[in-house]
């Protein structure tokens, strides 16, 4: 009996506790039913909300104080205008929109934005004014603080020789820093037929080589940049002046070379080959069939006016080569042979008057009694004598016009005289 009390005390107890459970359910989902319906009524009390079609594919483009906004339409049919938004909605601009059957495209600059990064924010609208939810993209809006940060591309060297036929200058490049923004560097330069030439070489080449360049008259570079691959423009550097190594001789060194040689091409003396000049007074060895001078067989193929092994004393002997300079001043020098047998171990004053002289004009003055010396033409000379042991003969003009310039001996020696030079060089100082 006592058992049977007990199993229904606890059959009624769970029962109401399970009653009132269903009954705080019921009653939460009522509130919760209630509080929705009357939040949706709130959301709803101006009435359903309309958008259009958002824009799709948006992108921004870099430029100098501008931008480029692009982007298509292409689900809805009702949109009628476009506004693009930026710093933090304060500017704007709206751009009608005429819809077509097909993808249409927005495409449009927005000009005079100071140098900075933006945030632009684009939403559609139709003829109702509803408006898309807004699609945003960064910009960046390059000025004069990106301008001044730009420098050119250094150049490692470059050189051009005056007698080249191909008229050829060289540059050789640096790397630099392509964080920057470095695509290219443009070289303008006038050509020989004095008519500007304009050449864009790639940041990736390191060199590059220009033809028939006018040494004469200098050339001018930059570089470009890209800040970013697709920038709307283009920014450049200051241009630069470029100052080449001219080498103005040639043939002006052992071994020199010859045009011609006695004795059927196998003898001690020849002719200097161009663009050198020798005159008849220089060629004093004759092989019965034709003459030589200016060029002897020793050291490979040297330079050498002399009056030895059966040459005959000279006159008025030139040996020289003629270039046209622009202004500036020059040093011309030659490296003689040296003491044992040397050029300077033979001449003496006042007997012997050979001269490593500069001139204006086609040709060198005579040596003969000093004329050299004094003519009005004459721009620099050294005279040798057997007294001097210099290493390095050399004298130095200046020219303050483009210049047609002769360079080289002009020698009036007597008997067992010889010069022997191993090199000549023209530098600009």
């Amino acid at each position: 009996m006592f058992n049977g009390k007990n199993n229904m005390m606890n059959y009624i107890t769970k029962k109401y506790y399970l009653q009132a459970g269903i009954l705080i359910v019921m009653i939460v989902s009522i509130w919760a039913c209630t509080s929705m319906d009357e939040g949706y009524k709130e959301f709803l009390k101006n009435g359903e909300t309309s958008y259009t079609g958002k824009i799709d594919s948006l992108k921004v483009f870099s430029g100098k104080n501008r931008v480029k906004v692009k982007g298509l339409f292409i689900s809805d049919p009702k949109i009628t205008e476009c506004r693009i938004y930026w710093n933090t909605g304060a500017d704007s601009i709206s751009v009608p929109v005429t819809r077509t059957e097909n993808i249409d495209t927005l495409d449009v600059i927005i000009d005079g934005l100071p140098e900075n990064i933006y945030s632009f924010e684009v939403r559609t609208l139709d003829a109702e004014g509803n408006k898309s939810v807004a699609v945003s993209e960064i910009g960046i809006v390059y000025g004069n603080r990106y301008q001044n940060s730009l420098y050119n591309r250094p150049e490692i060297s470059s050189y051009t020789s005056a007698t080249d036929p191909n008229h050829k200058l060289t540059i050789e490049f640096a790397s630099m820093d392509v964080s920057l923004g470095p695509v290219a560097t443009e070289i303008k330069y006038t050509d020989i037929d004095d008519v500007e030439q304009n050449v864009v070489v790639p940041i990736d080449s390191s060199s590059v080589v220009l033809e028939n360049y006018n040494y004469l008259k200098p050339y001018i570079s930059r570089t470009l940049f890209l800040p970013e691959p697709t920038s709307l423009d283009v920014f450049y550097s200051d241009f630069q002046t470029g100052d080449p190594v001219v080498k103005y001789l040639g043939n002006n060194a052992v071994p020199f070379k010859n045009s011609s040689r006695c004795c059927n091409g196998i003898g001690v003396w020849g002719v200097l080959d161009s663009p050198w000049i020798t005159n008849d007074a220089a060629k004093n060895h004759y092989d019965g069939i034709d003459y030589y001078g200016g060029w002897a067989s020793s050291d490979s193929g040297s330079f050498n006016l002399s009056s030895l092994s059966g040459g005959t004393p000279i006159t008025n002997g030139k040996v020289y080569q003629t270039i046209t300079l622009p202004p500036g001043t020059y040093k011309f020098k030659c490296t003689p042979k040296g003491l044992n047998g040397g050029l300077y171990s033979t001449y003496s004053i006042p007997n012997d008057f050979v001269y490593l002289a500069a001139a204006k004009g086609n040709t060198l003055p005579d040596s003969e009694a000093g004329i050299l010396e004094t003519d009005p033409s004459t721009l620099g000379f050294v005279r040798f004598d057997k007294s001097m042991s210099p290493d390095v003969f050399e004298t130095t003009f200046t020219i303050n016009n483009i210049e047609t310039v002769s360079m080289g001996i002009s020698a009036t020696q007597g008997s067992n005289k010889f010069c022997p030079i191993l090199s000549f060089s023209l530098e600009k100082m």
